[in-house]
């Protein structure tokens, strides 16, 4: 209600209308405070701080049944970080004179290997005053489940997914909503 009291004050009808659907969207997709508390949960897991003020940016790695149809192709854990690199540097988001600033790279992935092969490469670089550390879920029931798919066709591993007991069931959605939160609520940006 605040924010719809924000908003009356626009004179631009569009603008008016996308923050009204925001704001609406955002409300009836909240999650309940049980999920809420899940998640906030995961978030301490891996090493996310709220409260602190240090930069996140998400790289979004897909290597399962994504890569397998003629339009996507299977990108470099190199090919992920050169932007990485670019943006630390060039968007200034390290600047804080001379003293180091620790970006955290948010991995969300359906591989394995992708947390460790990111970590890996950043672990003991830094580009501009950025130095990096690598959170996310590593050993992910969907991770686990991503890798024995990994070259099937298109849609089989959503088909698996669909026939977990209710507890792996329940552990795979909360897998899924945790990198939607990371990756819409807390990344500075998503490379």
């Amino acid at each position: 209600v605040a924010y719809l009291k924000t908003i009356q004050n626009q004179t631009n009808s569009f603008e008016m209308a996308t923050d009204l659907y925001h704001a609406l969207t955002a409300h009836i997709y909240r999650m309940n405070p049980r999920t809420s508390a899940m998640i906030h949960e995961r978030s301490r897991k891996v090493g996310f701080d709220e409260t602190a003020l240090h930069p996140l940016v998400a790289l979004h790695i897909r290597r399962g049944d994504k890569i397998t149809d003629r339009y996507n192709r299977y990108h470099t854990i190199r090919e992920y970080i050169r932007p990485l690199y670019s943006y630390a540097v060039k968007a200034h988001v390290c600047n804080s004179g001379s003293e180091l600033v620790t970006m955290q790279v948010y991995v969300a992935s359906d591989s394995l290997i992708a947390f460790p092969e990111v970590d890996r490469h950043l672990k003991h670089t830094q580009a501009g005053n950025c130095r990096f550390q690598v959170i996310g879920e590593s050993g992910s029931l969907s991770q686990q489940k991503g890798s024995e798919h990994k070259g099937k066709k298109h849609g089989e591993m959503a088909t698996m997914m669909l026939h977990l007991n209710a507890e792996d069931g329940l552990e795979a959605t909360l897998e899924i909503i945790f990198d939607i939160y990371m990756l819409s609520v807390w990344a500075d940006s998503i490379l």
